[in-house]
């Protein structure tokens, strides 16, 4: 009855969007909608048009739903420019101020900042120092921001300050507050105030290997075998993988060197990217331990297997 109705009815908009991310729609991963869809329907609330969203999933017209979910992926192409802008100014302001990445909170705020994005700035600063982070942008009126932090409850850790806010929520991960701009300053003496009283020791950002492999054994049947696992996500992570002693060829470089693909002998059909750490891979790169995992990319309607690269240790680290 009805039930089905509402079901059918959201179709339309639910593969338009699959099919402007240029996504198989019989053959999603966990990764698929973490990573593309969940995101794109996200970015119409973070970018002020929440209705884009809402009407795009309720679409009765695969015509509409088609013209909504381009649409919403031009305004999440927007959103990722503006992290992408965000980001040189937050590593230009630490650059400025390296001390702040010292202390056991990392406090950012910036005048030139752009709202919309700071749970996924928050998130990326985490990653980046393993501490509790406070990333604060201009949003109108107020002052507006996130807090992250990982074996760490950012609600307790805002509570000290909760004079300050205007007001404040979320859970121990991620918080989200809003606060008047001349609060500012005091909220940053305040938290670092406090920290000591805190349990803020930072998080170790070493990354534990599920699966110890030989590069021959890096191929697209494991990567259909580890699929079996689907889906991955918390409670159920993806399977790390180390390789060690890889020897590394064929290296190729993407914008400005930022990024970085190649092979390893002894798993010739499968090509291994770096994502933001080009960098890792200049001079002589014989011998290199590599954890990472499998997966599946899409580029330009080519579907391959390709191993994502998260942690690099040179023969020259391995040495020291």
């Amino acid at each position: 009855g009805m039930a089905g109705k509402r079901v059918r009815r959201g179709v339309p908009g639910y593969r338009a969007l699959i099919g402007a991310l240029d996504l198989p729609e019989f053959d999603l991963t966990g990764r698929d909608l973490a990573w593309s869809i969940g995101p794109a329907i996200n970015a119409a609330g973070r970018m002020g048009n929440t209705a884009l969203a809402l009407d795009l999933l309720t679409s009765d017209s695969p015509v509409e739903a088609e013209r909504l979910a381009r649409e919403l992926k031009a305004l999440n192409k927007k959103r990722q420019e503006r992290t992408r802008s965000n980001e040189r100014i937050v590593t230009e302001h630490f650059e400025t101020f390296p001390e702040k990445t010292d202390r056991p909170i990392i406090f950012c705020y910036h005048e030139s900042l752009e709202p919309g994005v700071s749970g996924i700035m928050a998130t990326r600063l985490l990653e980046k120092y393993g501490k509790p982070v406070v990333y604060i942008n201009p949003d109108g009126k107020w002052a507006k921001g996130s807090a992250r932090g990982e074996g760490h409850n950012v609600l307790e850790m805002l509570d000290c300050a909760a004079h300050l806010f205007i007001q404040f929520g979320g859970h121990p991960e991620a918080a989200g507050f809003s606060l008047p701009y001349e609060r500012i300053e005091e909220l940053e003496r305040v938290l670092l105030e406090n920290a000591p009283l805190m349990d803020l020791e930072p998080v170790s950002t070493e990354l534990r290997p599920h699966l110890d492999l030989l590069p021959e054994q890096i191929n697209r049947r494991l990567y259909d075998e580890l699929r079996q696992m689907e889906p991955f996500g918390p409670g159920n992570p993806e399977p790390l993988i180390r390789i060690t002693g890889a020897q590394v060829t064929d290296v190729t470089y993407m914008k400005d060197k930022l990024h970085a693909r190649f092979r390893i002998k002894g798993s010739r059909d499968i090509e291994f990217v770096a994502w933001r750490r080009g960098a890792e891979f200049g001079g002589n790169m014989e011998r290199v331990d590599l954890i990472g995992s499998l997966e599946r990319s899409i580029f330009a309607g080519r579907t391959r297997i390709q191993f994502r690269v998260e942690h690099v240790k040179t023969a020259a680290m391995l040495v020291a």
